[in-house]
């Protein structure tokens, strides 16, 4: 694939994770319903992410950070926190889904976190060169 193809690709995908990643939060009254979309959701963004890091190398660029841009590596940073959320929320999802809601409100506040910073990777993903 070229670069420009590709970019539109991921730029797709993204759209879609970022739309389904909305879904899960609307549906999150429905607890089985919120535990499929999410569960989908959060992996196809973690297969993109590397896709990602396997087409572009995305790493080795990223490892650079004195010769990046501050956005480049404001984005990279926000989307590496992104995926450390996901799997904070993996785990408490797991333990409200089973009942425990002591944990509830820190699954609250890690899940708004992770929407807000995965909507930011996506806008700055716009502004960053291939």
């Amino acid at each position: 694939m070229e670069t420009s193809s590709s970019a539109i690709f991921f730029q797709i995908q993204s759209t879609m994770i970022l739309l389904l990643m909305y879904l899960g939060v609307y549906k999150r009254y429905h607890k089985v319903l919120h535990r499929k979309i999410m569960i989908f959701t959060i992996s196809w963004d973690i297969l993109l992410v590397l896709q990602i890091e396997f087409t572009r190398k995305a790493i080795e660029k990223a490892s650079k950070t004195f010769e990046n841009s501050s956005l480049l590596n404001t984005h990279v940073a926000m989307a590496l926190i992104c995926v450390l959320l996901y799997f904070a929320l993996i785990y408490s999802g797991q333990k409200v889904f089973k009942g425990d809601l002591k944990i509830k409100s820190l699954h609250k506040i890690l899940g708004i976190s992770a929407i807000i910073l995965r909507t930011l990777v996506y806008i700055t993903s716009f502004f960053i060169k291939a």
